[in-house]
């Protein structure tokens, strides 16, 4: 039996993404696969502009200070009393329905970018092992099964949140009687030992969840979107198939996280090289829609071929 390796994995990745993009070099060929990797990164894209506009607004609140959970933790509440009251007026100053319109919106934004990203995931890994531009083809040849990844990613998007509360609120039970006397005081008290050792709890307990649904949605970008790919099968079913490899490999899977971080790290670095020896003017294409994902494909062609190396050894399914 020929020994699984992630570092032969990595080797193939390389070299087949040599293949595709450069031998020979085919403008067509390079520009459709760039759509596809542009398109199913739609919604990552949407989620880092709601992040950075989130973290800009509290620089814009609390960028005079640099010590906010310092003084939380000396007894200082005026930054938390003050940031509590600026959601209360932002509250109290929109009107619901205009409110309530704008979250339809933007859960109707994020559903339909949901739905592209999810067919194009499939379409991309169908035109890299094809070296094809067969976009539209290979749209309609794996609707059915690019809807269900769509499906698997609603319900990840429920029971995410729903589990890492779960798992918070009971915690959070200790904080109880503390939260009654602020709301019998009507202003913000201190808290006690034992909300504070609640809220701990709560917070330890939501971030060891929180991490495992990250390991649960990268394994399934890495692996179970192939799986769906190499056996025609739907998200769910490519997911019970996949939790078999993970169980029967799972010292590889582990070795391979840490490999696929390393290689991240290297190509951050390498990066951020570049952006410091061109003074940052290579940040500006990089900004264009589309145009980043032109300029960086070899990259996506390389870490999307990776975990379906692995695949291929694992799986023992030869699909180059």
């Amino acid at each position: 039996m020929k020994e699984i390796s992630n570092l032969a994995a990595t080797a193939s990745a390389f070299r087949h993404t040599r293949e595709i993009l450069f031998q020979p070099f085919d403008i067509v060929v390079w520009l459709v696969l760039a759509l596809c990797a542009w398109l199913s990164q739609l919604g990552s894209e949407l989620g880092a502009w709601g992040n950075n506009l989130l973290k800009s607004l509290l620089r814009t609140k609390f960028g005079h200070n640099h010590n906010f959970l310092l003084k939380i933790r000396a007894g200082d509440y005026s930054d938390l009393k003050e940031c509590v009251a600026s959601v209360e007026n932002f509250l109290s100053s929109v009107n619901p329905i205009w409110l309530v319109l704008g979250l339809m919106l933007f859960l109707a934004l994020w559903l339909l970018l949901l739905w592209i990203r999810a067919q194009a995931q499939i379409v991309f890994i169908d035109n890299l092992v094809h070296r094809s531009t067969r976009f539209m083809a290979s749209f309609r040849e794996h609707f059915h099964n690019g809807n269900s990844i769509f499906l698997w990613e609603i319900v990840y998007s429920m029971v995410s949140p729903l589990l890492m509360f779960s798992v918070g609120i009971m915690p959070l039970l200790l904080a109880l009687p503390w939260l009654k006397s602020c709301i019998e005081a009507k202003t913000f008290l201190p808290p006690g030992e034992m909300a504070i050792t609640g809220m701990v709890i709560a917070v330890t307990l939501v971030f060891f969840v929180a991490l495992l649904m990250k390991l649960l949605l990268f394994y399934f970008y890495q692996f179970i979107i192939p799986i769906v790919f190499i056996r025609n099968c739907n998200a769910f079913r490519a997911t019970a198939i996949g939790a078999g490899l993970f169980k029967n490999h799972t010292w590889t899977f582990i070795k391979y996280v840490i490999l696929y971080v390393v290689l991240m790290l290297v190509f951050s670095t390498l990066l951020f090289a570049i952006i410091i020896a061109t003074c940052c003017l290579v940040m500006l294409p990089m900004m264009i829609p589309y145009v980043w994902a032109v300029l960086l494909l070899p990259v996506l062609v390389f870490f999307r071929l990776l975990g379906l190396e692995l695949l291929n050894q694992l799986y023992k399914h030869q699909i180059w």
